[in-house]
């Protein structure tokens, strides 16, 4: 039995504190509005499951995917900020504004998401990009909604957008967190320092990692930990 647990509403902030209080191995960004379709969870699951992916972002712009709720201006937005995700970002993906996302919960966890508006979209895939956390795409066919009506504001939330992503790409972070260690190129620690040799640290709770300097706790530790 897999449980998974479904956030969603029309409101970002609603999604973030949704997230927060899951308690599940796995969780879903699922619209309130009946536009994303439930069938798409279980293989969206299963690219997690099977994989090495920690998150899988629903696209509509891939074969076998549509839209019945876009429109032409949403359309050519999406395409605008798709392309500057994969060119300045290097994001690989195809649909960057539908945040139809089944993850890891210890993955989304660990992105520390700030956003409470349209921006969490985007912030969503770039943390993932920067902390090197797996991903990939799954095409979805977005249906159209059965309740309520479309709250995007084309102009003032596409500059929001745009404005994070400008800022994003100007003052870059190299953020490495707790989750980040399975995936840096750790060697091996010196066992002068240890009692033995270390390649994951699954739980050291870190904001940086260098060569020689490993800040823990903003108490540096000068000492070089690492071979080569």
């Amino acid at each position: 039995e897999i449980r998974l647990s479904l956030v969603g509403s029309e409101m970002c902030i609603r999604d973030r504190e949704g997230i927060l209080k899951s308690k599940t191995k796995y969780i879903a960004i699922f619209y309130a509005d009946g536009s994303t379709d439930p069938k798409d969870l279980v293989p969206m699951l299963n690219k997690i499951k099977y994989s090495d992916n920690q998150i899988i972002f629903g696209s509509r712009y891939e074969k076998n995917a549509g839209s019945y709720d876009d429109n032409f201006i949403t359309r050519v937005g999406n395409f605008f900020f798709t392309f500057f995700g994969n060119i300045f970002f290097s994001l690989n993906i195809s649909d960057i504004l539908f945040t139809y996302i089944v993850a890891k919960k210890e993955a989304i966890d660990v992105l520390k998401l700030e956003s409470d508006d349209y921006c969490l979209c985007v912030e969503i895939p770039l943390k993932a990009k920067k902390m090197n956390i797996k991903y990939s795409t799954h095409p979805c066919m977005e249906r159209a909604r059965i309740a309520d009506k479309k709250k995007v504001k084309a102009f003032s939330d596409g500059l929001k957008i745009l404005n994070y992503l400008i800022k994003n790409f100007l003052f870059k972070k190299e953020p490495y967190t707790k989750l980040q260690f399975n995936y840096y190129p750790i060697k091996v620690i010196k066992k002068e320092f240890f009692d033995f040799e270390i390649k994951i640290i699954p739980n050291l709770e870190c904001e940086k990692l260098t060569r020689y300097t490993i800040l823990l706790k903003n108490k540096k530790i000068k000492k070089n930990l690492f071979n080569g």
